[in-house]
């Protein structure tokens, strides 16, 4: 599912990117039983020297790298993020959808994932209003 929001239908914008230690990568680690010997499974990312180090073992290789690799793909995406209010509420924006933010700025060209979709009805001005935070899609 994709969405997009244009100027005129936000209130308000900020975009930000992240000031954080860039790591080379994650790691995590997987148990051999047969050997009884664990192994490290890692998953570059070529930017830093410190590795980002999943601190839970798993029980297969396979695990190990499956969630090394999805570690290393949030900490590439988590570097932009864009923190945005509607004009009015908008039911389509929930997360893990796919935004775009068309005709605002080119710092926000390209395609983006909802992290946190807040909706909220304020009875008293009778208004529906929604905010949420996005981070660039890798």
């Amino acid at each position: 599912m994709s969405h997009s929001l244009g100027r005129d239908a936000l209130k308000a914008w900020n975009w930000t990117r992240k000031v954080r230690d860039t790591y080379a990568g994650a790691k995590t680690l997987a148990r051999n039983h047969a050997k009884g010997k664990r192994k490290v499974k890692k998953a570059p990312l070529s930017k830093g020297d410190a590795w980002y180090e999943i601190r839970k073992e798993f029980p297969t290789e396979a695990l190990a790298e499956t969630a090394a690799a999805s570690k290393a793909k949030q900490l590439n995406r988590a570097e932009k993020q864009i923190d945005f209010t509607c004009n009015c509420g908008d039911p389509d924006v929930l997360e893990q959808v796919v935004m775009s933010f068309p005709g605002v700025s080119p710092v926000l060209a390209g395609s983006w994932i909802v992290t946190q979709a807040v909706h909220e009805f304020d009875a008293d001005a009778e208004a529906y209003n929604t905010s949420g935070t996005a981070e660039m899609k890798g």
